[in-house]
């Protein structure tokens, strides 16, 4: 486990000579975490959030107890943090604990572009280790302890992922974060309430952030959707490529091509019945169950539907048992008024809260 600090001065030469001090000093630290048997919840499957929620609570317990200010959970930040922690996971730094040497840059883009103080946490565990273990390790280490009860900072993101390599932990502060925007799209308040959501599909390579804008209230069209659950379903892997038209109005040439011969090959999708494929329309939340539901049941019929999920969807409609299985795995809790709205479009917004419910399915 080690801890780095950042403000407006640091350069780059400081910054690798304070690592490499930390590296020396503090490896125990990070060794006795591997031995650290399990006592509470620890981490599990890609992204650990109960795990990174009560790591926040801890913070702000011993703040509290220090007499300082709790800090506030950032999305930006959380996002930031669990990118370094993927990065780690997946042999970016050949799954050594390290720091990103980029991060006191590095959160202006993530939602932190007024800071003026900055620091950085990191640690590497054995996914048997408690929240507890690990932050009693931090808080073990005079440089941690420093970062997590320092009185400059306001804000923090805490972000772990786990992987067959063990467990990574990052935790970012900040002093300031800005007001408006939800990383890494300029279009979208950091209030709105799929924002975090859409952060996640963003990070996991699901929805692209280039251009910057990401649209949250339009429609997801069948195009979109196709190349949102391939990405779903196949982390981070190249996009399909497209031999010949999977239906006569997709040509090899669309850049969606891959993706709907995809699922259309995984019988996840059909055309209409003239034939064609139609990928501009919208796509309703009835549909999008059953994309779900043959998504996560390799092209799997539909389940039949003895009551009604909802008020207005009654056993006879065709998404019925799609949309049942739905809300029994917490994917969806409905438009809040007992309501499903099975015709409703769904919005890229909610499209994004819905896979991030559902990625622990896959």
């Amino acid at each position: 486990m080690y801890a780095r600090y950042g403000h407006p001065g640091t350069r780059s030469r400081r910054r690798r000579r304070t690592v490499s001090t930390l590296l020396l000093s503090l490896a125990m630290v990070a060794a006795s975490i591997a031995l650290v048997p399990s006592a509470s919840a620890a981490p599990s499957g890609d992204t650990a959030t109960s795990f990174d929620d009560q790591m926040v609570s801890l913070i702000n317990d011993a703040r509290t107890r220090a007499g300082l200010t709790p800090v506030r959970s950032d999305p930006g930040l959380v996002s930031l943090a669990s990118w370094w922690s993927r990065e780690m996971a997946d042999g970016a730094t050949g799954y050594q604990l390290a720091h990103n040497p980029d991060a006191w840059t590095m959160v202006t883009e993530f939602g932190a572009s007024n800071r003026t103080a900055w620091a950085e946490n990191v640690a590497a565990f054995s996914t048997f280790a408690s929240a507890r273990a690990v932050f009693d390790a931090y808080m073990a280490s005079p440089p941690h302890r420093a970062n997590i009860l320092s009185s400059r900072y306001r804000y923090v993101g805490v972000g772990t992922v786990s992987s067959s390599h063990g467990s990574f932990n990052t935790m970012e502060f900040t002093d300031k974060v800005d007001s408006r925007g939800c990383h890494p799209y300029s279009d979208t308040s950091a209030v709105y309430l799929h924002c975090e959501n859409i952060q996640w599909v963003a990070q996991e390579g699901i929805a692209d952030p280039a251009g910057g804008t990401f649209r949250a209230t339009d429609s997801i069209t069948r195009n979109t959707m196709a190349a949102f659950l391939y990405r779903f379903s196949h982390q981070k892997q190249d996009a399909p490529t497209c031999a010949g038209r999977p239906f006569p109005d997709v040509a090899t040439s669309n850049s969606y091509c891959g993706y709907i011969a995809w699922a259309r090959d995984s019988h996840i999708t059909y055309g209409y019945g003239d034939g064609e494929y139609h990928g501009g329309r919208a796509v309703t939340r009835g549909a999008m169950a059953a994309y779900f539901y043959r998504t996560a049941h390799d092209g799997d019929a539909l389940p039949a539907c003895t009551s009604k999920p909802f008020r207005d969807v009654p056993v006879t409609n065709e998404f019925c048992g799609a949309i049942t299985w739905m809300k029994d795995q917490g994917i969806t809790y409905g438009t809040g008024d007992g309501d499903y709205g099975p015709t409703l479009p769904v919005t890229r917004g909610a499209m994004a809260s819905f896979l991030h419910r559902a990625s622990s399915l896959l």
